[in-house]
């Protein structure tokens, strides 16, 4: 599974408890757990490749601009990948439609700094890969 998405100037990525990408392709300073936008896939469009990882640990690689994050989180069996604008990974246990994964390794804020100052050019793009590791 490859997600892709750009950057964009008003990247902030603080956030201590988030990472969202989105295909939305604006961004304000309010949304700080933003790290890509105009991503080419939502979860509802991952759907049917994600609902054979319920109940599964996975490893999520980032990579843009020759930096690359890993973050490992699990994908609860109670979500239904139903979001049309969003991917978000969370270091709680929160659900709801634009969550991928919960308990995550990183947040936004987490994340490497070059890679988000990187991420402040919007024809930067990012490459986001999912694998199972269960």
């Amino acid at each position: 599974m490859d997600i892709t998405a750009y950057g964009h100037p008003n990247m902030l990525a603080l956030h201590r408890t988030t990472i969202e990408v989105t295909t939305e392709d604006w961004l304000t300073r309010k949304g700080d757990c933003i790290i890509g936008v105009r991503a080419s896939h939502a979860l509802s469009d991952l759907r049917d490749e994600l609902l054979s990882l319920k109940n599964s640990h996975v490893t999520l690689v980032i990579a843009a601009g020759g930096i690359v994050e890993r973050i490992t989180g699990f994908i609860h069996p109670s979500l239904q990948f139903t979001d049309t604008r969003a991917i978000i990974l969370r270091k709680s246990s929160f659900l709801c439609p634009r969550t991928l994964l919960i308990h995550a390794s990183k947040a936004a804020i987490d994340l490497n700094r070059d890679l988000i100052s990187k991420m402040k050019n919007p024809r930067q793009k990012m490459h986001i890969t999912l694998s199972h590791v269960d």
